[in-house]
């Protein structure tokens, strides 16, 4: 990596820490005793952060991304190294997820107590609207559950195959949709 790019990564690196001390100072007062304006604030602030996090990426990595689509589109085989850089840029952010995310289990209890209440609701049979309220309302509190389920299950399964699909040698072929796959990836302000 070149000085120009050090010191422009260093920069962003800053500007990253200027936001997540914001973000955190937003937060921190906004959960205290939640109100719609504060989290939507906080909301605004993790979405910023957010994407400044994949400005950052793009940055810092670029050249390095440059040169291995230069590898791949030349046929050239990739170090273990440069197969990991890869592997990140690919799904680097659902990889961490999986690590941080320490809900999953929590998810899928509460999903099972819902789903108990409704099948003592269907044993007892439905015969009148407070029931009918009572199983509204737990088909809503299941439906916050499954998205973050199934956006779990989804990254989960995203890693895996992309794993399992540069396992071995590339093919020439291969090296090239990947190459311009990378460009493509770098080059997009949606990563």
């Amino acid at each position: 990596m070149n000085t120009t790019v050090r010191t422009a990564a260093r920069s962003s690196f800053e500007m990253l820490q200027e936001k997540l001390r914001h973000t955190v100072e937003t937060g921190g007062p906004a959960l205290v005793d939640p109100h719609m304006d504060g989290v939507e604030r906080l909301d605004q602030k993790l979405r910023t952060l957010d994407s400044l996090c994949r400005e950052t990426f793009q940055e810092t990595l670029s050249d390095a991304y440059a040169l291995i689509a230069g590898k791949l589109e030349a046929g050239e085989a990739l170090t273990p190294g440069e197969h990991k850089a890869v592997e990140l840029l690919f799904t680097g952010e659902a990889t961490y997820y999986l690590k941080t995310e320490n809900n999953f289990h929590d998810w899928i209890a509460e999903l099972n107590r819902l789903l108990d209440e409704m099948a003592a609701l269907e044993a007892d049979g439905l015969d009148n609207l407070a029931e009918l309220m009572h199983l509204q309302a737990l088909c809503r509190d299941a439906m916050h559950v499954t998205p973050e389920v199934i956006y779990y299950l989804r990254e989960r399964q995203r890693v895996e195959q992309f794993r399992a699909s540069l396992e071995g040698d590339i093919s020439r072929e291969g090296g090239r949709l990947l190459a311009r796959m990378i460009r493509d990836l770098m080059a997009s302000p949606h990563r």
